[in-house]
């Protein structure tokens, strides 16, 4: 089994938050009774603190391929902003560029090469964001990463 597991909550809300490296506003997490051979992460504190958290003690591994998207000019704004400065994004929020940001499909290949390059394979837990865990499901059970959702800490477990 992978377990894709999304950080905590952050001190930053309303708002998307990508690559910018915020904290978790509490760091009251319950160590995790998942049996895994390997826990990696996203580099971003909100992720790798997580981690630390739902496993002490367990050697961390990072994989900077994971870090939240660049959103650009749209970090830290919210819903409205974005669509207010970028209308075709609430139609076609995965064809279009964030200022001076990352394309969704330069993302997809970003989360995938870190697939590659860190090669979980089945036991393992990775902590990362929404957006990096949408991808991974992609990859590993099909499905559309539009429409996936996952709260914070939320674990979703796939056979691979």
């Amino acid at each position: 089994m992978v377990h894709l597991i999304r950080h905590g909550r952050t001190t930053v809300t309303g708002v998307f938050v990508g690559s910018t490296d915020v904290e978790l506003v509490s760091e009251d997490i319950r160590v995790s009774e998942l049996a895994v051979a390997r826990v990696l992460s996203s580099p971003l504190r909100r992720a790798r603190r997580t981690a630390e958290l739902l496993f002490p003690g367990r050697e961390l591994e990072l994989v900077p391929e994971w870090a939240g998207g660049d959103l650009g000019s749209w970090e830290l704004k919210s819903w409205g902003e974005i669509v207010a400065e970028c209308p075709a994004a609430e139609t076609d929020w995965f064809g279009v560029r964030p200022p001076g940001g990352e394309f969704w499909g330069d993302f997809v290949e970003r989360v995938a090469a870190g697939w590659r390059r860190a090669a979980p394979g089945d036991g393992c837990a990775i902590v990362a964001h929404a957006g990096v865990n949408a991808v991974l499901r992609q990859m590993l059970a099909g499905g559309d990463w539009a429409g996936m959702k996952q709260d914070y800490l939320e674990v979703i477990s796939l056979a691979v």
